[in-house]
């Protein structure tokens, strides 16, 4: 709350307990602390992963099966290698298949070579398609490719409207286009589980 006007902290009303048993700890609260701007932090997993909680963000493969909810973003991992030519392009495919873990790169889709108009074509298609929501880019094993790819595929994707030149918010959920989640009604948390031996 906050509010100087009124000389005002907080809002005794709007204090909740955390009120918290599990198995291995308990504790009653509540925080003094103010609710965080993005509510709470961006909660993400693997998409072939069992969740604990409705994610905000799922971490896929390209076309990968996913239970994403109604406002999760997919980010699917990405390792560009780029070429400047057919020539090269075929050389760093070879390389990679030698070098170690490459095939395992390769086998998971996450790899995508080509020259940089390629490669941004790609990436702008999903993008525009609405299959992917942004990429979790990795560093290819060859070295300079991360530079390759900010100095000649993000202008290409600038250029087609699908890579942004600054931020306009101030947290990682707003940066992924994420709504802010709604405050959680105390009176809607299931009952904590019963402790000790049933009489």
């Amino acid at each position: 709350m906050r509010d100087k006007g009124s000389g005002a902290f907080v809002d005794a009303d709007r204090i909740r307990a955390v009120d918290h048993v599990g198995a291995h700890f308990q504790v009653r609260g509540p925080l003094n602390l103010a609710r965080p701007p993005q509510g709470h932090p961006v909660l993400a997993h693997a998409a072939d992963e069992l969740a604990a909680a409705v994610p905000d963000a799922e971490l896929v493969l390209p076309g990968g099966a996913t239970d994403r909810g109604e406002h999760a973003a997919v980010l699917p991992d990405l390792i560009p290698v780029l070429g400047e030519d057919v020539a090269e392009v075929r050389d760093l495919h070879e390389q990679l298949h030698a070098t170690p873990g490459g095939e395992r790169a390769l086998a998971s889709g996450a790899v995508l070579i080509g020259d940089p108009a390629t490669v941004a074509g790609r990436i702008a298609e999903s993008f525009t398609a609405g299959q992917v929501d942004g990429y979790l880019l990795h560093a290819p094993p060859q070295p300079g490719q991360l530079r390759r790819f900010t100095e000649l595929v993000v202008p290409l994707l600038r250029r087609r409207g699908v890579f942004r030149h600054d931020y306009a918010g101030r947290s990682l959920r707003s940066h992924l286009n994420l709504t802010r989640p709604a405050r959680r009604d105390p009176s809607r948390r299931p009952a904590p589980p019963r402790t000790g031996a049933a009489s």
